[in-house]
């Protein structure tokens, strides 16, 4: 692991104003995860874990402090460079899967691949083979997320996350839809990833979920306690 981290947070806060008053959502943390890190991130409902991850994900940007991913602060970037570096650099699993219905497994995970390559013709041979590396086959590759089971449209969405080969994984709640033989086979493939050097930062509210990272923070009232 290098000196610097691949993500850091120096007095991070997020609020969002409501006409009742502002909700804190992030409170002033700080926070720093080292290239090939596994980290869980736990608390009660509320408690600032998916804001934490919007914000390590680049979908939002913070109140107040500074977050920096790969020595870079995420504040000083236009939302080109913000979209550009959630296309390279960071592969996002969600809990409902957030696949697109109409497409096929295969262009779910070809369509993020052409939008940072622009180019259809290359994409063939590296999605079919992320497919595999998941768990998906070509015949099953050619059916809509509606013909597939909860944890085979989970693997579809990890293929994707993996497509443009990001450094970071940002998991939330990622087996929290799924059976627990199918969350065991979810978790032992983020585990293969991790042990890869890829970063996996994953919020869950299951302590055996939970037991498969490397290091656990809990938050509570948008800090980490």
């Amino acid at each position: 692991m290098g000196s610097d981290p691949i993500i850091g947070l120096d007095e991070v806060s997020k609020i969002y104003p409501l006409p009742s008053g502002d909700v804190i959502a992030l409170d002033k943390v700080n926070l720093a995860i080292d290239e090939g890190e596994f980290l869980a991130v736990m608390g009660p409902s509320g408690s600032g874990k998916s804001t934490l991850l919007n914000q390590i994900g680049s979908l939002d940007v913070p109140s107040s402090g500074n977050l920096s991913l790969g020595g870079r602060n995420i504040r000083d970037m236009s939302d080109r460079e913000l979209t550009s570096l959630r296309l390279t650099m960071i592969g996002f699993v969600f809990q409902k899967f957030n696949l697109v219905p109409l497409l096929t497994a295969y262009e779910n995970v070809e369509y993020p691949f052409i939008l940072k390559n622009r180019k259809s013709d290359e994409a063939g041979g590296h999605v079919s083979r992320v497919l595999q590396m998941v768990g998906i086959d070509p015949v099953l590759a050619t059916h809509r997320p509606p013909e597939l089971s909860g944890g085979q449209q989970q693997r579809v969405a990890i293929a994707r996350a993996l497509v443009n080969d990001p450094k970071i994984i940002l998991c939330d709640e990622p087996t929290g839809n799924l059976d627990s033989e199918n969350g065991r086979q979810i978790m032992g493939i983020l585990t293969r990833l991790n042990g890869e050097g890829r970063t996996i930062i994953m919020v869950t509210h299951d302590p055996v979920v939970a037991s498969h990272a490397r290091r656990t923070i809990v938050m509570q009232d948008g800090r980490i306690s």
